[in-house]
């Protein structure tokens, strides 16, 4: 008597649970970054414009819905319903907290860029509508691809679904294409800036924006290569999913970074000027001739062969820190939002 024939065999247990795993742990990871990038936020611009202000936290609270859900799907794959191998197929609510909430945070970092772009070339217009377009396409596949994946219930049958999989390619694509667009647009209207710029701070001012906008929209359009590579290139595996979960937690760091880039940006500002401030202190240079003395007390001159330091004692001011503030937003107009006090 023949042996009853085999069924298909079942994939290997890591091809499904390990990047579900990996992607929780990372995902929580970058939560914490972006907390603390919050909190800098909070601390260092507690005078910025209300309508930032609601972007930032809403944003962290957006992506906090986002944690709690993906760790409650973490919670009955790897322990409710530990040892049930179908268990880790179930979506639960992943198509809600990685496509869809993915896609919103994707949109709102993609929209803020194009502003950005319009608001330093108000004649790229065109462009920034073709930006639009294209972050809405995404938003609308992820929608979708998220809609199908939770009527399909299982992450096999959402991989087969035909629909599915070309929404999949609609929302990692366009959020790819936009991110490099932006980087190509900073890059090129920094060329464009560099024969403006006479002042060396006003140059490092452009360049550290222009690099900070660049190396975000890289780090993100990386990640959903890599997610569409791991999609079409490896079937029969959940091994998408660990960079998808974690894509907009990436967005909304580099949204952050931004921001709080302004940190950075106001000691640029003073690269290249004839004085540097450093606590109650100011340390100004001037090229005198050969004088030889020795210091007795704070106020007098250090002189050398051709350079004289001189040190004064001051307590600063509000003047003060609105002059610095004021000169920051005279060198700073590459970064598209004011200067505000710290």
């Amino acid at each position: 008597m023949s042996a009853p024939p085999s069924g298909p065999s079942l994939p290997k247990p890591e091809s499904i649970t390990a990047s579900l795993l990996l992607g929780a742990m990372f995902n929580w990871a970058l939560w914490g970054v972006l907390g603390c990038q919050t909190y800098l936020y909070h601390i260092y611009f507690p005078n910025d414009k209300a309508a930032f202000k609601y972007l930032i936290y809403g944003v962290f609270l957006f992506e906090t819905a986002q944690t709690a859900l993906n760790t409650h799907d973490t919670y009955i794959w790897f322990s409710r319903g530990f040892g049930d191998f179908l268990n880790f197929t179930k979506v639960l609510t992943s198509p809600l907290n990685t496509p869809m909430m993915g896609a919103v945070i994707a949109l709102v970092v993609q929209l803020f860029y194009a502003h950005r772009i319009w608001t330093l070339r108000k004649s790229w217009l065109w462009f920034c509508m073709l930006l639009v377009g294209i972050t809405l396409a995404q938003t609308g596949g992820a929608f979708y691809g998220g809609i199908r994946a939770f009527q399909a219930g299982s992450f096999v049958k959402a991989q087969t679904d035909p629909s599915n999989r070309r929404a999949v390619y609609v929302w990692l694509i366009g959020e790819a294409v936009a991110d490099v667009l932006i980087a190509a647009a900073m890059v090129y209207l920094m060329i464009l800036r560099r024969g403006q710029s006479h002042r060396f701070r006003s140059h490092g001012i452009l360049a550290r924006v222009v690099t900070i906008t660049v190396e975000s929209n890289c780090a993100t359009a990386s990640l959903a290569i890599l997610s569409l590579i791991m999609f079409a290139g490896i079937p029969d595996t959940n091994y998408f999913t660990c960079p998808t979960i974690v894509i907009g937690k990436v967005y909304a760091n580099t949204l952050l970074v931004s921001f709080n880039n302004r940190i950075v940006l106001r000691n640029l500002s003073q690269i290249g000027s004839p004085s540097f401030s450093s606590g109650s202190n100011i340390v100004t240079s001037s090229r005198l001739p050969l004088q030889k003395s020795t210091p007795s007390s704070a106020g007098r001159a250090f002189e050398s062969d051709t350079i004289t330091y001189t040190v004064h004692r001051f307590t600063e001011t509000d003047s003060t820190t609105e002059k610095m503030d004021h000169e920051l937003q005279e060198t700073s107009a590459m970064k598209g939002s004011p200067s505000h006090h710290v």
